[in-house]
């Protein structure tokens, strides 16, 4: 929370910038390498100076892993799933005590003023932009940046797979999912614990143990060789470059 939200014994509202994060929403570090960064906390490596500066200018920060990914629990059966936008919109109605699908007004969190703006970077904004586009009533603003907006042209240019950059993506991620931080590199586990957890470190190993049944975008990926291809996932959808049926 901003100095500006945290008053003599009382929690003053303000507006919350939230977060939904692919590549973790902060990373726990062993003694004595966390010293030296963020005061003994965990921080995250991508997006840590973005989110200070959000809350030197007043703002809350909300950061939260994604479904599937990092301290989170479940599977991601396709990218930006239904259910991850899900996810999203339940956060912004605990955030502000409304509710995206009903008429009802729960409980505000004290710091909350009521206003949710959704921030992300890369798939973090293509996270964001999908939730915006259900109009939440308490969405009043959306900053994406590097989003992708043309999946086929961008990742099919030409028509021709671009399969170093999924590939590479894909391996990152399958290290990161399953914590494999040796895999990231061989002196990683020596400064690095994992993804910070949000409970207890029990929990944390059972919801990296769920990860390993994430989809497998690479070989749905194979067999696309059209912006029209259908292609199955594992939630019994089918889609395409296009859209997802």
């Amino acid at each position: 929370l901003p100095r500006q939200a945290q008053g003599d014994g009382s929690l003053r509202p303000v507006p919350c910038v939230l977060h939904m994060a692919r590549y973790w929403r902060a990373w726990e570090m062993r003694w004595p390498f966390r010293e030296l960064v963020n005061g003994g906390q965990p921080w995250d490596f991508l997006l840590g100076p973005w989110k200070s500066a959000l809350l030197k200018s007043g703002f809350a920060v909300v950061s939260a892993d994604v479904r599937g990914a990092g301290a989170s629990s479940g599977t991601q059966s396709v990218v930006w799933s239904p259910r991850e936008t899900q996810d999203t919109l339940e956060l912004i109605d605990f955030i502000v005590g409304g509710s995206h699908a009903v008429t009802t007004q729960g409980a505000r969190q004290p710091w909350s003023d009521g206003q949710v703006a959704l921030f992300g970077v890369s798939y973090d904004a293509g996270a964001a932009v999908r939730a915006a586009a259900h109009q939440h009533p308490a969405v009043k603003a959306l900053v994406a940046s590097f989003l992708f907006g043309d999946i086929w042209r961008e990742l099919f240019p030409g028509g021709i797979m671009n399969r170093w950059f999924l590939q590479s993506w894909c391996d990152v991620n399958s290290r990161l999912d399953n914590c494999r931080l040796s895999a990231i590199h061989p002196f990683a586990p020596l400064a690095m614990k994992g993804a910070a957890p949000a409970s207890s470190k029990q929990q944390l190993a059972r919801h990296v143990a769920e990860h390993s049944a994430n989809w497998d975008l690479m070989s749905a990926a194979g067999s696309v060789a059209a912006i029209d291809d259908p292609v199955s996932i594992s939630s019994g959808e089918t889609m395409t470059c296009l859209k997802r049926a």
